[in-house]
């Protein structure tokens, strides 16, 4: 379990990531492929020693479960799976009026991911701040692999 405890605390901050620094993405993309090719239970129990030991990180699980899970790329308002886990992550992609939802909006379930080209899930969102109660990094963990599992992911390579 350490070893993937020290992968989340080695894997930049995506919140202080500036948008065009490929390199630290690169390394955030990297880091998540490492962390991939552990179960999930291991995954699961060295996310909650990471949040024992970071309280205030949660923004590094974010980006994990986004990943790890085989999310589908959007989801309608009235759909149960249209949850924030906690407060609201600006710039997460929400169609709409937020004064006036409707049924039919809907939200990118893999923001801050996307599937490329190369069928290579790449981390292209931005993070513009966070509002609201924290994110329950757990929580989503749990809701995630009930509902959709964990997606194959390449093994690692350079």
């Amino acid at each position: 379990m350490y070893p993937i405890v020290s992968l989340i605390e080695q894997m930049p901050d995506w919140t202080s990531t500036e948008p065009n620094d490929q390199r630290a993405i690169n390394e955030i993309e990297s880091y998540a492929r490492h962390v991939a090719v552990y179960p999930t239970d291991q995954i699961r129990a060295a996310s909650a020693e990471f949040l024992r030991k970071h309280p205030k990180a949660t923004e590094k699980l974010y980006v994990l479960n986004k990943f790890l899970f085989n999310l589908p790329e959007k989801v309608r308002r009235d759909s149960p799976h249209f949850r924030y886990f906690g407060g609201g992550w600006l710039g997460l992609p929400v169609s709409g009026n937020p004064y006036e939802p409707k049924p039919s909006d809907e939200m990118d379930m893999r923001w801050p991911w996307s599937v490329g080209e190369d069928g290579r899930w790449h981390l292209t969102g931005r993070f513009l701040g966070f509002s609201g109660p924290p994110y329950d990094a757990l929580a989503a963990f749990d809701y995630y692999n009930k509902h959709f599992g964990r997606r194959e992911v390449a093994p690692y390579s350079q």
